[in-house]
């Protein structure tokens, strides 16, 4: 029964666009809300609970996230005269908002106390197998419908529209990116860590490899692409400084790929020019990724929760008045002016960085960044480190972690793998 449940909320923990969204909000993307109360329940049986450095970092951050909230906000009211602003209550915000914070806190306290116990890993682990094993026939089904008319499962997502891309149970590709990624190299690294035997062992390998590489040659994100590649760049350092054959083998395939580069310059300068820098996502991001520095640059220690609508919006309005942005297609950027249903920089550390300012940088460093350093005591932790470059960096450029309880998991697992090493 424990194995049933774990299935079930790892199979919640990957699906990331449910339809209960489009009845109680963004919350409602994943399932994982649902089961909140059950963890919650879990956690209240337990005799005693021993939060980890990491939980007690996280729980600092929302306390923070709640006193600047409530400062901002009185400070807005003065300014304005008012609570609402785009027709959004500024307090309501805040409390919506911090929903995410306490779920995904709930979710990640639940796994590092679950993992406590003995044998929890290797059921961890076979729960992991068996959900990969349904993401691939998932994925092969996908690859069939994606090119053609056919709407793929529309019941399963929340929009039920045509979608020309692999999403698996997510919203778009660039999040099914991820989940594959962290399902995979979980996948890879519990078989190394556990006391497998070796036929076993390469079984799942092999499904984990597969799964990576037939998601990667079907997918169309350019964002997954290239941070696959940049995750990948630490081990291959890593391998070169310990073998220097590898460091041999290393150094001459530059030689081909400088060339190839060189002989597509022309070909990418063009469609460079051409179709990616007047495409209305880049205009977006750019635009979002200005706009919060500037609102750090402003308010060092952030603007809170609900507060950030207001924010945001007035340094929107002062980025897309540079000279420099009349170039790039603004189109979408010009409805945040007016609703703050999507008003959001697309990405977590730019939107956290709104959030928190300076106590976000710290709660960066000491909650993701640092474990980069900290998981080294860990057998087979190269493995860990691809995962944890990648889930960064995508962090940073591409995806928000409110309902990416994948990269919660993720976290909470490396968090009880340095508990179990340090006794």
């Amino acid at each position: 029964m424990k194995g049933i449940f774990l299935f079930i909320v790892l199979l919640c923990c990957v699906y990331q666009n449910f339809p209960l969204i489009n009845y109680i909000g963004e919350i409602g993307r994943s399932p994982v809300i649902l089961l909140t109360p059950f963890f919650l329940v879990y956690l209240s049986f337990k005799r005693s609970i021993s939060l980890s450095i990491y939980s007690r970092v996280y729980i600092s951050y929302i306390t923070y996230l709640l006193i600047i909230s409530c400062i901002y906000t009185v400070f807005v009211y003065i300014q304005i005269g008012q609570f609402y602003f785009l027709e959004e209550n500024i307090i309501i915000k805040s409390l919506k908002m911090v929903v995410y914070f306490i779920t995904s806190l709930t979710f990640y306290v639940f796994f590092t106390e679950f993992l406590k116990k003995q044998g929890r890993l290797k059921m961890l682990h076979r729960s992991l197998f068996v959900l990969q094993c349904f993401l691939i026939i998932l994925l092969i089904y996908e690859i069939k419908y994606y090119k053609t008319e056919e709407v793929f499962m529309p019941y399963l997502h929340s929009d039920g529209l045509k979608y020309w891309r692999i999403r698996l149970l997510t919203m778009e590709s660039s999040w099914a990116g991820s989940v594959v990624m962290i399902i995979s190299l979980l996948s890879a690294f519990l078989a190394s860590y556990l006391n497998y035997q070796k036929r076993f062992k390469y079984l799942y390998y092999f499904f984990s490899i597969f799964f990576l590489v037939f998601y990667t040659f079907h997918s169309e994100s350019k964002g997954f692409l290239l941070l696959l590649l940049f995750a990948f760049l630490p081990m291959l350092i890593s391998l070169g400084k310990k073998y220097k054959a590898f460091r041999w083998y290393l150094l001459l395939s530059i030689i081909p790929l400088g060339l190839l580069v060189g002989f597509l310059y022309d070909y990418l300068y063009y469609e460079i020019q051409s179709k990616f820098l007047v495409h209305v996502t880049f205009g977006t991001r750019i635009t979002g990724y200005l706009s919060s520095l500037e609102v750090f640059l402003y308010n060092p220690f952030g603007v809170g929760l609900g507060p950030y609508v207001v924010a945001f919006t007035n340094h929107i309005e002062n980025v897309i008045n540079y000279d420099y942005m009349a170039h790039l297609n603004l189109d979408e950027v010009s409805t945040y002016l007016k609703s703050s249903t999507f008003l959001s920089t697309k990405t977590y550390f730019f939107d956290q960085l709104i959030f928190g300012g300076i106590g976000f940088v710290l709660f960066f460093w000491l909650f993701f960044v640092k474990r980069y350093l900290s998981i080294k005591n860990i057998p087979h932790y190269p493995i860990l480190r691809i995962g944890v470059v990648f889930v960064l960096l995508s962090g940073v450029f591409y995806i928000t972690y409110g309902v990416k309880y994948d990269v919660w998991l993720f976290f909470a697992v490396l968090d009880a793998l340095e508990r179990r090493q340090e006794g």
